[in-house]
């Protein structure tokens, strides 16, 4: 009985940390830009599939898609959330109350104070400045594991015909 009680809290546990990361309600690949803007209006900025919000805690960034497989790796409509980059004005990491050690770290190799903690599961990245107390500086959500038969297959190299080949190699 105690096996079955432990495998059910388990497999609890799998279930709600894979669920995919949203941002204000918006999730990649699954909200759509009128989603967007029936939750948090006009952007500050338009430059087509990307668009700009600024507040006064944060200025976010989301990329729109231009078509299946058009201009990115997935196969989902135009106007479709792929991305959303927020970049918050003064928060800590502390106050976010994650537990980091669900996380991937990865030091920036160039920016050693610059370190990325990675959750592909759910598809969040927090990105951490340690020179500056463990602010963070930037939260990506993107993609989470659970969409990957949305992604593109790519595609197989066409043949040429005989007459391009031809045409290749013939001397003018």
């Amino acid at each position: 009985m105690k096996q079955i009680t432990f495998c059910s809290i388990l497999v609890l546990i799998t279930a709600c940390s894979s669920q995919a990361k949203e941002w204000r309600g918006i999730t990649p690949l699954h909200s759509t830009r009128a989603d967007v803007e029936r939750l948090i209006g006009p952007p500050a900025m338009d430059h087509g599939d990307t668009v700009v919000y600024e507040t006064d805690k944060e200025r976010a960034s989301i990329e729109y898609s231009k078509g299946p497989c058009t201009g990115s790796a997935w196969s989902v409509p135009v106007n479709t959330v792929l991305n959303i980059w927020i970049a918050p004005h003064s928060i800590y990491v502390t106050d976010l109350k994650l537990n980091l050690l669900r996380y991937v770290k990865r030091r920036d190799p160039e920016l050693r104070h610059i370190v990325n903690y990675t959750d592909e599961q759910a598809g969040v990245r927090y990105q951490l400045d340690e020179s500056r107390h463990q602010m963070v500086t930037l939260i990506e959500y993107f993609p989470a594991a659970r969409d990957k038969m949305l992604k593109c297959t790519p595609s197989k190299p066409t043949k040429r015909r005989k007459s391009q080949r031809h045409l290749r190699t013939k001397q003018f």
